[in-house]
């Protein structure tokens, strides 16, 4: 029995520094490539500069707390930090964080949202894991000049955000398996074919949503849909 719980520890281990990994890489490159600006004078030093170092400092800060949290088999017990926000200036916002991820691709964005004033209610923090994760997927398998579409708009009782590129696709034997590394909150051995799609989910089941790979006749569409209300 004891044996059994030391496996599972590391097992947890194990997870934990994959999961910190993945989802350190894209603000560390985002961070790296504003110093290599500032070094090399194609930026200059400015406040609204540091500002947003600062802050993805912060971020990062803020997913190794995070992570740490399911170290500590609290994955049950995380709560959200809900707040009211526009949709699209979060979008924007996040998209922006990608700017020299995509710019390497010439991939031109569009975002739709409908109505243009749509607000949502989420924990800002965590869903920007779900934003970062797909646009970030969208970008790596898109080809180069090609756009990535990310439409917004509600129903009834959800809300809808849809991110389309017009990549590669996904072959439909993997498209089963995109969501294995997490279910339903717990952590477990599944090895999915791709962490951060996983991670995704995973926090999208934090505001009792989904996220659905959606048929498309090229590239991909991942829907993701969540309550308005989530009191």
């Amino acid at each position: 029995m004891r044996h059994r719980s030391f496996a599972k520890s590391k097992l947890l281990q194990k997870e934990l520094i994959s999961n910190v990994s993945h989802e350190l890489r894209t603000p560390v490159s985002i961070l790296k490539a504003q110093l290599e600006n500032l070094a090399d004078g194609i930026d200059k030093p400015s406040s609204a500069l540091f500002e947003q170092m600062v802050n993805t400092v912060d971020e990062m800060s803020d997913l190794i707390e995070f992570f740490l949290g399911l170290s500590r088999l609290q994955v049950n017990k995380q709560k959200l930090n809900l707040s009211s926000f526009s949709l699209g200036d979060y979008l924007e916002e996040c998209v922006d964080k990608l700017t020299n991820l995509s710019n390497a691709k010439g991939l031109q964005f569009i975002i739709d949202i409908n109505p243009e004033n749509m607000e949502i209610v989420a924990d800002k923090n965590r869903f920007r894991q779900i934003v970062i994760n797909l646009v970030t997927n969208a970008i790596e398998h898109s080809n180069t000049s090609e756009k990535v579409i990310i439409q917004g708009f509600q129903n009834k009782k959800n809300n809808v955000i849809r991110f389309i590129d017009f990549g590669v696709g996904i072959p439909k034997k993997d498209s089963k398996r995109l969501f294995e590394r997490f279910e339903q909150g717990n952590i477990t051995t599944g090895g999915g074919t791709g962490l951060g799609l996983a991670i995704a989910q995973w926090v999208a089941q934090m505001h009792k949503g989904d996220i659905e790979l959606l048929d498309s006749d090229k590239g991909s569409i991942f829907e993701l849909t969540f309550p308005k209300n989530l009191s």
